[in-house]
């Protein structure tokens, strides 16, 4: 399987504030939530999300090792093996979707939407998304030796929900893809919708599945 550029990226928002944060485990009744019938479900967080049948969805095991092989990429720094040794104690990669089956995609931007969570109700710094992305921005920049560019900071709707986001752009190997995460606060955990994209096609695709979120008591 091709490991896009994309999920370097995305790796990175699996593991924002770590190095801030104390280091207890998550809550007895977390759950990673469930894929069935073409919709995400996660009844701890309180969510759902409609997410096309014809997209490739990541087993366990698979994201297991996407996640693994990420982990030991050139591209962080000692700080940054650190921050993501942190990060297993408070962080979680809930789910992860492409467009295209990566087993048989030979391009190299694979459009990504992947959904990572951390938990911050017991840090003291966090009250909101607002919060909790301009330090995520501060501690993704600690991680790469390489400047992050992030654009679009702001506070945004996606029919009628409320997301912080901001939009980081890359050129890796003469490849140019953008990253855009929205972030939220539920049930005490920051939940980072990360979407991963070559062209303006992809992005709304990625978009429109993150518009059919819906919250559920």
């Amino acid at each position: 399987m091709k490991i896009s550029l994309t999920l370097i990226t995305v790796f990175i928002s699996s593991t924002l504030l770590l190095n801030s944060c104390k280091e207890k485990g998550h809550a007895e009744e977390f759950s990673y939530g469930v894929y069935e019938n073409g919709k995400y479900i996660n009844k701890f967080l309180g969510f759902t999300l409609e997410i096309p049948e014809s997209w490739y969805v990541y087993n366990e095991d698979e994201l297991k090792k996407v996640m693994g092989e990420l982990e030991r990429d050139e591209s962080f720094n000692e700080n940054g093996r650190e921050i993501i040794k942190k990060g297993k104690v408070r962080s979680a990669d809930l789910f992860m979707a492409q467009l295209n089956n990566p087993y048989t995609f030979d391009a190299i931007i694979n459009p990504s939407f992947v959904i990572n969570t951390e938990r911050i109700n017991d840090v003291e710094p966090i009250q909101d998304a607002e919060d909790y992305m301009r330090l995520a921005r501060r501690n993704m920049q600690a991680m790469v030796n390489e400047p992050v560019i992030f654009q679009e900071a702001a506070r945004v709707e996606l029919s009628g929900n409320e997301f912080d986001r901001h939009t980081i752009e890359n050129v890796e190997y003469g490849y140019k893809y953008k990253t855009t995460q929205f972030c939220e606060i539920m049930n005490g955990y920051a939940v980072i919708f990360t979407l991963s994209y070559a062209n303006e096609i992809d992005r709304k695709e990625l978009v429109r599945c993150l518009s059919s979120l819906e919250y559920k008591d």
